[in-house]
């Protein structure tokens, strides 16, 4: 071979080399993570199909600490880029322990953009000024900042909410996780001590949905589109963060880096040391879907003017209606807030007109377990049409139920902080938002059955058409609703039917009232007797194997939550639909 030859041969190989390096460089996760494996191998192929809908793999994680570890894993294995949009992002220990993660990742070379709800999240200017020159592959934006400042004085607050009403009362909900722009996961689950079960005081019972493959792209396209909304302000424009650059009075670093020592985490670093688990927990449980869909609502979520926006509808909304109103069968409900104004309980009004037996199962939070009570009151102020014109079958979680002890095993040692912090026990409430529907068709999203999800924040999930994963839901919301984890909602047992209807009469009178008034409530709470078998709450033997419980179980004597809901739900007719 010549000189020449050698020489050409030479460069191609190089450029092979080189164009092979660059190809494993640029593939999604890193090769150390088990995802770089299965995506070559089982999704790369069709990643760029013009079908976004198939192909599509998916894993349901309901525990709190396996979805820290989920996203710690996939926040260390991205290579290219992080996208992240949350409705809440606090800095206590988690929170703190994940910008950590992330600003190592934008070290490394990983482009990092966080899109966060300023409503309820992190306020510190000086925090969120070291994370804007921490690294220059990160950026932070806010949606709908409360005068454009990070941290509003209290005079500027409420001027802004009483001129801007409307924009200050519609909120993004939306909570996307999006790694190398391949996978994506939602639910309901912030960036907090109490999604990851790491809280003394209440932890929540909540769901997350991973995705692998094409429809991730629209999930993409979403986040961009918020990214890019008007009303997304970039940390660096915001005065008070601008103040504190110019001052360099921003966070020292020790803050983020320091966290990662605390002992609370010590079986956080256990697991994602062992690779095999990793791929154990959440790659060989990944399921190919038969067909997914990403839904979200537009930026701003509707276009209706000022407070004529609790008013307005949504995208999502329209879209998960005209879903359910296929309902033939069985329509299983899960949703930590149940408020369903007149407008919202037509559909399924329609439904049970078109399908007389069809079943609707909800599980929800009771007045003991949930985290709102203003939320609670609405739901208690309006069981009765819940209860009997759309025959609801309504179950309360329990504040500590027993399925707690699988899916929150860290509740022991979260006990004896508490108590060693002079606190109550915690508690551990609802919070996933998914249904199902004929076993057929699963939704897992950021929804709930209220009516701020249906008119006034923006929400997102995905839709999947797949028996197998629908069935899998579906038994973890029965769980969830089985006598030894909720109370039953159901009419009271009245000595006869007609002093129920009277009862029934006055009470919705005065709920049409401004001031409801009447103390005497349609419904109950009910608790399955001991060595009884469950029957649905319409079965002739129900009040035979269930004890009525009260209205409120679960609460000791008088309690300022109780007296609380009972304002609320003498006074809250006209904030329904701010709920």
């Amino acid at each position: 071979m010549g000189n020449l030859q050698k020489f050409i041969c030479g460069l191609s190989i190089a450029f092979l080399l080189n164009t092979s390096s660059a190809i494993a460089q640029d593939a999604p996760f890193s090769t150390e993570s088990p995802f770089h494996n299965f995506f070559q191998e089982s999704v790369a192929d069709t990643f760029d199909a013009e079908d976004h809908s198939k192909n599509n793999f998916i894993r349901i994680i309901n525990r709190g600490d396996y979805s820290l570890q989920l996203r710690i894993h996939l926040i260390r294995s991205a290579v290219t880029s992080l996208d992240i949009q949350t409705f809440i992002w606090s800095d206590d220990e988690c929170g703190t322990l994940v910008f950590n993660e992330i600003l190592n990742a934008a070290r490394r070379g990983v482009k990092v953009r966080l899109l966060i709800d300023h409503i309820a999240s992190l306020k510190d200017p000086g925090t969120i000024a070291y994370l804007t020159t921490a690294s220059p592959n990160i950026e932070i934006k806010y949606y709908r900042p409360h005068a454009r400042l990070l941290k509003p004085s209290i005079p500027v607050y409420t001027v802004s909410a009483l001129l801007f009403a409307g924009g200050m009362n519609q909120r993004m909900h939306n909570k996307i996780f999006i790694v190398d722009g391949v996978l994506a996961m939602t639910g309901g689950r912030n960036y907090d001590n109490h999604y990851y079960n790491m809280s003394t005081s209440y932890n929540f019972k909540d769901r997350d949905i991973m995705v692998l493959g094409p429809t991730v792209k629209d999930a993409q396209i979403s986040f961009d589109r918020y990214w890019e909304y008007r009303h997304s302000i970039s940390s660096k424009v915001l005065p008070d963060v601008v103040r504190r650059l110019r001052t360099n009075d921003i966070q020292d670093e020790s803050f983020f880096s320091s966290v990662s020592e605390y002992g609370m985490f010590n079986e956080l670093h256990e697991a994602l040391a062992d690779p095999e688990l990793m791929k154990t927990r959440f790659v060989d449980t990944l399921q190919r879907a038969e067909s997914t869909r990403f839904l979200t609502d537009d930026p701003g979520k509707n276009n209706a003017f000022w407070l004529f926006k609790m008013w307005g509808s949504s995208k999502v909304t329209k879209d998960l209606k005209n879903v359910i109103m296929q309902t033939q069968e069985e329509l299983v409900m899960q949703s930590p807030y149940l408020v369903l104004n007149r407008w919202s309980r037509r559909p399924f009004k329609k439904i049970r007109k078109k399908s007389p037996d069809v079943k609707f199962i909800v599980s929800t939070n009771s007045f003991a377990a949930t985290d709102n009570i203003l939320a609670y009151s609405a739901n208690y102020r309006l069981r009765s049409p819940y209860i009997r014109k759309l025959k609801f079958q309504i179950y309360e979680f329990m504040p500590r139920p027993e399925i707690m002890q699988e899916e929150f095993p860290q509740y022991a040692y979260m006990e004896s902080l508490a108590a060693a912090q002079g606190l109550e026990k915690p508690f551990f409430p609802v919070h996933g938002k998914a249904f199902v529907l004929d076993k057929q068709i699963a939704f897992v999203g950021t929804y709930n059955l209220d009516s701020r999800s249906f008119n006034l924040n923006t929400e997102e999930g995905f839709l999947i058409e797949d028996e197998t994963i629908a069935m899998q839901l579906r038994a973890d919301i029965l769980r969830d609703i089985a006598p030894e984890n909720s109370w039953v909602i159901a009419k009271k047992n009245t000595p006869s039917e007609e002093l129920a209807e009277l009862n029934r009469s006055i009470e919705w009178f005065s709920r049409m009232l401004p001031i409801d008034l009447w103390p005497i409530r349609y419904s109950s709470s009910f608790q399955l007797k001991e060595g009884e078998k469950p029957v649905p709450q319409d079965h002739p033997e129900f009040y035979n194997r269930y004890q009525d419980i009260g209205s409120f179980p679960g609460a000791d004597g008088l309690s300022s939550s109780e007296i609380l809901t009972q304002f609320y739900k003498t006074f809250g007719k006209f904030a329904t639909p701010a709920l």
